[in-house]
């Protein structure tokens, strides 16, 4: 076998170097249907993205997006998804703003006047419900008790901490999106390495063997570990969301109870507190009236006192010491030596009396039984009878 002409190829395998070493050199505006791109459309796209003067300014509506625009961005997600497993294994692939580029321009083509920012989010909230969604109807199968999120009202669907707006439409275009995804990585995933060549083989082959089958196999191994990760990203992914809702789920609970203990212990805090009061304003009324009913006691012996002292100066001088006015004298002595020591008796049993008079009063402010009145007193007699 001849060796093929090198004065060819070589400039060939040079203009495929520069190709892959600066590939945004080719196109800067994605086109929406693909197709085949010549050189001629290459270079009037670049200068419309370049040139000032061609630059066409959107004005991108806002606000919550209908479910027309919902169905429109699912369905150019879909189609980029498959433009990008149909492009070429040797091009390389293009960053995340130009795949979002090209779905905001399909959504403009389609009457949807969205950013690839508002794509994005909108996307990343539909994944984010679909997941929610998806694994509340896998415990419904699993478990009868369950209800189906489709029969749940509006409140029981928040309670579960669920989206309360989903379209079952919605749910299936997803649906169909995630699983076209899936089965495509699977199959980039269990598509082994090809077997190996014979050494006189590898020999021959290596010798004949173009720049396009070299781009070839690297661009489908790459494919494949590109796939793996994505699908290593997308486990860790759901297992963060899920962790993350335990752990939310788990510190609104303890938020909850610590702060239910605490309006109880403020509760029986503030019974304490009036317990308290109520105990002391007891202590100080029985304290006040003992010392009233003493002082009471004490003025009412000292006025005997001086009513007798003035009565028997006043006999003193209206009348003769004489042996019956002695006598006289002698027995009213006696009666108030008499009532002196009644009244001594009297003072000494209420000062015994206290503590029960104490207890007894404690008791009626304790069930919140009025106090008897206090005694009547004669200003020009006596207290006690």
């Amino acid at each position: 076998m001849s060796e093929p002409p090198t004065t060819s190829t070589e400039p060939q395998r040079q203009h495929q170097h520069e190709q892959q070493q600066h590939p945004h050199h080719l196109l800067h505006l994605p086109l929406i249907h693909g197709g085949a791109s010549t050189g001629t459309t290459a270079r009037i796209n670049t200068a419309v993205a370049t040139s000032p003067s061609t630059v066409i300014v959107r004005e991108y509506r806002k606000g919550n997006w209908s479910l027309q625009e919902t169905m429109i961005l699912i369905t150019a997600k879909k189609l980029d998804e498959e433009r990008r497993n149909k492009a070429e294994q040797g091009t390389a692939r293009k960053g995340s703003e130009l795949r979002w580029k090209w779905v905001e321009n399909y959504c403009w083509s389609q009457g949807c006047e969205r950013s690839q920012n508002q794509c994005n989010d909108k996307w990343d909230n539909l994944l984010r419900d679909y997941k929610k969604v998806r694994e509340h109807e896998s415990r419904a199968c699993d478990q009868s008790q369950i209800p189906s999120y489709w029969k749940m009202e509006k409140h029981e669907r928040k309670d579960n901490n669920l989206p309360s707006n989903m379209a079952f439409e919605v749910y299936q275009a997803l649906n169909d999106v995630v699983q076209r995804k899936l089965r495509g990585v699977s199959v980039a995933v269990v598509a082994g390495p090809p077997p190996s060549p014979s050494p006189a083989e590898g020999e021959a082959a290596a010798g004949t063997s173009s720049p396009a089958a070299s781009e070839s196999s690297s661009s489908s191994s790459s494919g494949r570990e590109w796939g793996q990760k994505k699908e290593k990203r997308e486990r860790k992914r759901r297992r963060v969301g899920r962790s993350i809702e335990r752990s939310a789920s788990a510190v609104a609970q303890t938020l909850r109870t610590c702060e239910e203990q605490r309006e109880i212990r403020h509760q029986q805090l503030m019974e304490l507190k009036k317990r308290r009061l109520q105990i002391q304003e007891a202590r100080n009324h029985i304290q006040g009236q003992g010392i009233a009913d003493l002082v009471a006691a004490v003025a009412n012996l000292s006025g005997i006192n001086n009513r007798r002292r003035r009565r028997r100066r006043s006999e003193e001088y209206e009348c003769l010491y004489s042996g019956e006015e002695v006598r006289m004298l002698k027995e009213q002595n006696e009666a108030m030596q008499a009532e002196l020591s009644s009244v001594k008796t009297e003072l000494s049993q209420l000062r015994d009396q206290m503590p029960s008079l104490v207890r007894t009063m404690m008791h009626n402010v304790m069930h919140n039984i009025p106090p008897p009145p206090p005694p009547s007193t004669d200003p020009g007699g006596d207290a006690y009878k």
